[in-house]
């Protein structure tokens, strides 16, 4: 059985991958932090942790983050109504709408064909 600590200090490692430290510099005040907790990084804190827990240790892992970005703001405060979510399903791709703006989501897709990149010469 893991501290609480040693769980916090798994997330933020994890959470400082490109992957994630993009995702986290894109987010605002107001937006959503979508996650998929059966990803290998996180199903075993998730479950060890249970729910609350893992939002948790999730969200002090962003704040911490966060923090080395914004210097000299208290981003706890600052950011306190990011909501964070855990999707377990994937969304077809023609079923992405409004309602997912500002969240991140994952699809699935076949890519049936692709062109060479064009460029088109000016004066």
């Amino acid at each position: 059985m893991k501290t609480t600590s040693k769980m916090y200090d798994e997330m933020a490692e994890v959470l400082q991958a490109v992957k994630w430290t993009n995702i986290i510099d894109s987010l605002t005040p107001t937006s959503t932090f979508t996650l998929d907790p059966r990803l290998k990084e996180f199903s075993d804190t998730y479950i060890e942790a249970g729910y609350d827990r893992f939002i948790e240790l999730i969200r002090r892992a962003i704040y911490s983050i966060m923090q080395q970005k914004y210097t000299g703001v208290d981003v706890p405060s600052t950011f306190a109504d990011i909501k964070i979510k855990l999707q377990q399903d994937k969304i077809l791709m023609h079923k992405i709408s409004a309602k997912h703006e500002n969240t991140v989501v994952s699809f699935e897709c076949t890519i049936i064909a692709s062109d060479v990149a064009k460029t088109y010469i000016k004066e």
